[in-house]
């Protein structure tokens, strides 16, 4: 069985490190107060979990730095997870290519489970809200962790409600 090890941390104000390490193959980023990386990443889970083939997330992208694409593809019961790095945050937007490397396949459950249990850890570290007051911009991802958690027991979870489309202003003038 490949082992897998998921790590998070919050390293300065707005600033963390997240890593994922299967086999011995690491792939490790800096993230920004920007984006929210730890929430992005338990969501890419959720929907491999709920069947999705395939999920991705982003990381980093302060203001002139690149950024990592984690990209997750499911076959079966396993996930094969790959990054794409890229340099400036256009470069993925425009559809340059980065620099592309697979990280490994391990069983998408084995994967969950260590997903879980770095939220939990991270959670008795900090608290909601300390993260809060550390990260700034976003919270602690309460209700991915929770559905997670659900989806890892094999308790029935509902579809999270989806916005109402917006409606477009009509411009004319009425009489």
């Amino acid at each position: 069985m490949t082992t897998v090890r998921f790590s998070y941390q919050l390293t300065d104000p707005a600033t963390s490190v997240g890593s994922l390490t299967m086999d011995g193959q690491r792939a490790a980023y800096e993230c920004y107060h920007s984006n929210d990386a730890l929430a992005g990443f338990v969501r890419a889970v959720i929907a491999l979990m709920r069947g999705a083939p395939q999920a991705e997330c982003v990381w980093g992208f302060s203001t002139g730095e690149g950024g990592l694409r984690w990209l997750f593809t499911r076959h079966g019961d396993d996930v094969t997870i790959s990054t794409t790095a890229f340099r400036r945050p256009g470069d993925m937007r425009e559809g340059r290519r980065g620099c592309r490397r697979t990280v490994g396949t391990c069983n998408l459950m084995q994967l969950a489970k260590e997903v879980r249990r770095e939220l939990r850890a991270f959670m008795d570290q900090w608290g909601a809200e300390e993260y809060r007051a550390q990260w700034r911009l976003n919270d602690y991802p309460v209700a991915e962790a929770e559905m997670l958690d659900k989806l890892i027991r094999g308790a029935k979870v509902e579809e999270p409600p989806q916005p109402e489309p917006r409606r477009r202003k009509s411009h004319r003038k009425r009489k």
